[in-house]
C-alpha cells in the first residue's frame, strides 16, 4: 500500500484562518492591546490624608518621589511630594478591619497629627471616560490609595487637572 498525501483543501484553509482570528482577538483583549496602543492624557491631582502620626512623616518623605503600585506591579503614576499642615479637624475615626481597631483623634491631640497634601501625576486613556490610574478612579472627592513600597495611605482627591499629550 502506498501511503497518499493529504492534499489541503478549502475548508482547512477556512478552519485555520479562523482559529487564528480567535486567537488575535482573544490575546488582543486579554493581554491590553487596545490600552497599549492608545493615545495617553498627562493628570496631575492632589490627594488630602488626615490624621497622619508626625512620626510617620520623615518615612513617607523619604519615599518620594515614589511610584504608585497596584496589583502587585508598578504603573504609569507616581507620587511626587507631599506638604504638611497641622491637623484642623475635631474628630476623626480611623477603622482597621483586621483586626478591627478603632482609633479615634480628638482635638487635643492634634499636635501629635498632621493633614498631609500629596501631588501625584500619572498618565491615563484619553478616550476613556473614566479618568482610571491602575484599577483606581480618580474624580475629585473619591477615595485614593497612595501604595509604594514604603507606605500605604488613604485620602481623597481634592483637586484633577487633565492634559492631552501629543
Amino acid at each position: 500500500m502506498q501511503k497518499e498525501k493529504k492534499k489541503i483543501n478549502l475548508v482547512d484553509i477556512i478552519i485555520i484562518v479562523l482559529i487564528l482570528a480567535v486567537a488575535l482577538f482573544f490575546g488582543m483583549k486579554f493581554f491590553g492591546g487596545e490600552k497599549a496602543t492608545a493615545n495617553k492624557s498627562d493628570i496631575t491631582f492632589t490627594v488630602l490624608v488626615q490624621g497622619v502620626p508626625k512620626q510617620s512623616l520623615d518615612d513617607i518623605s523619604k519615599a518620594l518621589p515614589g511610584k504608585q503600585i497596584s496589583d502587585g506591579k508598578y504603573i504609569d503614576c507616581e507620587i511626587k511630594s507631599v506638604e504638611s499642615s497641622p491637623c484642623k479637624v475635631d474628630k476623626i475615626e480611623k477603622t482597621n478591619t483586621d483586626p478591627y481597631v478603632k482609633t479615634t483623634i480628638l482635638p487635643d491631640q492634634n499636635d501629635e497629627y498632621v493633614d498631609l497634601t500629596f501631588t501625584v501625576s500619572a498618565k491615563v486613556v484619553a478616550a476613556s471616560l473614566l479618568t482610571e490610574v491602575g484599577t483606581q478612579e480618580v474624580r475629585v472627592g473619591r477615595s485614593f490609595i497612595l501604595k509604594t513600597r514604603g507606605f500605604e495611605l488613604t485620602g481623597t482627591v481634592i483637586t484633577l487637572n487633565r492634559t492631552d499629550s501629543k
